[in-house]
């Protein structure tokens, strides 16, 4: 009963936080876009490899929470 709220906690989270990266990433590259500043440029560049990682990493945990919860 415990181990199921854990997962509806997480789930929730996950769903709430995704939306909010992909608002940031989507932020992001549009300043890699339009911006004339090469220093700004490898500032995002650097920023949009960690939001990726980040959410890459999440998607994962999320995937191999929903299989725990499967078995």
């Amino acid at each position: 009963m415990i181990e199921q709220k854990d997962n509806n906690l997480s789930v929730g989270i996950f769903a709430g936080i995704l939306p909010i990266c992909i608002i940031i990433y989507a932020q992001f590259i549009h300043a890699l876009l339009y911006s004339n500043s090469m220093i700004l440029k490898s500032f995002v560049v650097v920023i949009l490899f960690i939001l990726t990682t980040g959410i890459v990493i999440s998607i994962s945990s999320f995937i191999s929470q929903i299989k725990k919860q499967l078995k």
